[in-house]
C-alpha cells in the first residue's frame, strides 16, 4: 500500500507552515497528529499552546479533497486561537457558543485572509454533508440543529435539509435576529451574552448527542489563555491579506510500487529511517572530505586527504595543492546494489532483521549522496529494480524504506552486478565504486567474484555485510575478496567505507 498523503513530510510540513501563517507574529506550535487517541478531529488548546488536525479524520475522501479539508480544519482552529476567549458558561449555554462562535471566527478568518475562502467554503460543504436533516417536531433543539445547518448551507448555496415544525418556526423567527447578531460580533463575549439569551427564548434543556459529536467534527476549544498570548486581532473585512492560493487543488507527492507483481517494492513510511541514521550522515560526509596529511599539502595520490564536498559543490574551482597547483581531487559516483532475498529477513538485533540494517545503510548513503551530489543509483536484486537515482524526491525514501521485508527468495546479485558493471565502466569520474549490501549466500556468487575479478583497478566493488557471523564472512571472502568487504555492525558503516576507500585509491 502507498504512503498516505499525510504521510509525506513535505505535506506535512506545508500544513504546518500554512498554520502558522494564518496565526500572526506570534503562533501556537502546530501539530499534524494521526493517533485518534491524542486528536480525534482537531483542537486549540490554549493553556499547552498548540493548535492540532487529524487528517486521518477525511481519509476515505479523495486525497486531494482531504487535503483541502484538513487545512479547512488548521484555518478554523487558528481561527479559534485568534478571536476566541474561553469563558465559563454552564455546559448548556456553552455549547450554544461555540457552536455560533464557530460562524463568527470563520467569517473573520475569511474577511482577514482572503486565501482561506475556499478551505472554509469546502469545509463548509463537507460540514453539509455530515448533518442530518431537521425533523418537524416540537422539540427546540432542532432549531438548533436549523441554525447550525444554516450556516453552511448559506455559504454553499443549498437548501436547508428538511424543516421545522409549525411550533419551532415560530420560535426562529424570535431568535433569528439573535443568531444573525452573533456572527457579525466583534468578541467572542459578545457571542456568549447572544448564547445565553437564545437558550432562554428556545427553554433548552439538553443539546442532543447527535449534535454534538457533530460539533466535535471541528474540534476543540481546552486550556485558558495566558497573559503571555499575543494573538493578533482585527475586525472582519478588516486589513485583508493574502496567504498561498488555495484555489487550485494541490499536487500532493505519490510513489508507486517498483518491480514485478509477485515481488514488487511498495513505497512505505520512511522518517523513521531517516532519524535512525541522521547521526551518521555528517559522519559520513566528514570521512568522504578526506583533510590533509601532516606536515603541509599534498596531492590526494600522494597521501593527502581529497575534498569530495568541496568539489562536488564548486567543480570549477581547483583544488590547489602544492607542487601540482590546478590538479583538481578525485571525483566520485557509486551504485549501491540491494540483496532482496529471504534470507535477509534473519532477525540480527532485537525485533530488528538484516534486512532492516539494510534499509538503514541505504537510506544512509542515498541521502549523503544527495548532500554531496554524488551520482549513485539505487538498484534491487533480482530484477535489478531501479528505486532511487536522486531524481525521484521523497518517492525515493519511500521505496527505499519499502525493500522491508524482502519478497522473494532468489538474488541473481552476481547477474545484477554484471549489469551495472557495464554502466560504471563508461562513467568518467576517477573514482567509481559498486557497494552490494548482501549477506553474500547468492545463488550466482561465482559470477559476482568474476565480475569483482575483473573490475579491479576501473571499478571498485565492495560488499557490505550487516551484522554477519562467521558462518556468512565465509561467503563474503568467496564472493568478493578479502580486501572488498566489510562487516559492519549498527553505527560503522561510515568510518568503515571511508577506511575502504582510502586503502583501495591511497588517499
Amino acid at each position: 500500500m502507498s504512503l498516505k498523503w499525510w504521510e509525506w513530510p513535505s505535506v506535512r510540513g506545508k500544513l504546518e507552515t500554512f498554520a502558522r501563517a494564518i496565526q500572526g507574529a506570534y503562533p501556537y506550535r502546530v501539530i499534524i497528529e494521526t493517533d485518534r487517541r491524542r486528536c480525534p478531529t482537531g483542537y486549540c488548546d490554549f493553556s499547552r499552546q498548540v493548535i492540532a488536525v487529524n487528517p486521518t479524520l477525511f481519509g476515505s475522501l479523495p486525497d486531494e479533497e482531504a487535503y483541502l479539508l484538513t487545512r479547512g480544519v488548521l484555518a478554523h482552529e487558528a481561527g479559534e486561537r485568534r478571536w476566541r476567549e474561553p469563558s465559563r458558561l454552564d455546559p448548556l449555554t456553552s455549547t450554544v457558543a461555540n457552536l455560533l462562535g464557530d460562524e463568527t471566527l470563520e467569517r473573520f478568518m475569511m474577511g482577514y485572509f482572503a486565501g482561506l475562502v475556499t478551505p472554509l467554503t469546502q469545509l463548509a460543504a463537507f460540514m453539509y454533508r455530515q448533518a442530518r436533516p431537521v425533523r418537524p417536531s416540537d422539540d427546540p433543539s432542532e432549531v438548533v440543529s436549523y441554525f447550525l445547518q444554516l450556516r453552511w448551507a448559506e455559504r454553499i448555496g443549498e437548501p436547508i435539509k428538511g424543516s421545522l415544525s409549525a411550533r419551532n418556526q415560530a420560535l426562529w423567527r424570535e431568535v433569528e435576529p439573535l443568531v444573525r447578531a452573533a456572527w457579525e460580533a466583534e468578541s467572542s463575549a459578545e457571542v456568549d451574552e447572544y448564547a445565553g439569551q437564545i437558550v432562554d427564548v428556545l427553554k433548552l434543556k439538553e443539546i442532543p448527542e447527535w449534535l454534538k459529536k457533530l460539533l466535535d467534527l471541528l474540534g476543540k476549544i481546552q486550556g485558558e489563555r495566558g497573559t503571555d498570548d499575543r494573538a493578533e486581532r482585527g475586525k472582519p473585512g478588516q486589513g485583508k491579506q493574502v496567504v498561498e492560493s488555495h484555489d487550485e487543488i494541490p499536487k500532493l507527492p505519490t510513489a508507486s510500487p517498483q518491480g514485478p507483481e509477485d515481488h514488487p517494492i511498495e513505497p512505505k513510511p520512511f522518517l523513521h529511517l531517516v532519524e535512525a541514521i541522521k547521526g551518521q550522515v555528517e559522519e559520513l560526509i566528514q570521512e568522504l572530505s578526506f583533510g590533509e596529511g601532516g606536515g603541509g599539502t599534498e596531492t590526494s595520490r600522494l597521501g593527502g586527504r581529497f575534498s569530495v564536498r568541496e568539489y562536488l559543490h564548486d567543480p570549477t574551482h581547483p583544488f590547489l595543492v602544492e607542487g601540482e597547483k590546478g590538479k583538481a581531487p578525485p571525483t566520485l559516483t557509486w551504485h549501491i546494489l540491494i540483496d532482496h532475498s529471504t534470507s535477509m529477513n534473519q532477525a540480527v538485533e532485537g525485533r530488528k532483521t538484516r534486512m532492516d540494517k539494510v534499509a538503514e545503510a541505504v537510506m544512509l548513503l542515498h541521502l549523503v549522496s544527495l548532500e554531496l551530489a554524488i551520482p549513485h543509483k539505487v538498484s534491487v536484486t533480482p530484477d535489478d529494480i531501479l528505486i532511487a537515482d536522486g531524481s525521484g524526491g521523497e518517492a525515493e525514501l519511500a521505496l527505499i524504506a519499502g525493500i522491508v521485508p524482502a519478497l522473494t527468495s532468489y538474488e541473481d546479485m552476481g547477474k545484477t552486478m554484471a549489469s551495472h558493471a557495464e554502466e560504471l565502466l563508461s562513467r568518467r569520474e576517477d573514482i567509481r565504486l559498486m557497494l552490494c549490501l548482501t549477506d553474500a549466500a547468492c545463488n550466482d556468487w561465482q559470477l559476482g567474484r568474476k565480475v569483482v575479478d575483473n573490475l579491479k583497478g576501473k571499478v571498485e566493488v565492495i560488499g557490505i555485510l550487516l551484522d554477519a557471523d562467521d558462518y556468512i564472512r565465509g561467503y563474503g571472502e568467496k564472493m568478493f575478496g578479502r580486501e572488498r568487504f566489510i562487516c559492519v555492525r549498527s553505527g560503522e558503516l561510515a568510518r568503515k567505507l571511508g577506511a575502504v576507500i582510502r586503502n583501495l585509491y591511497g588517499v
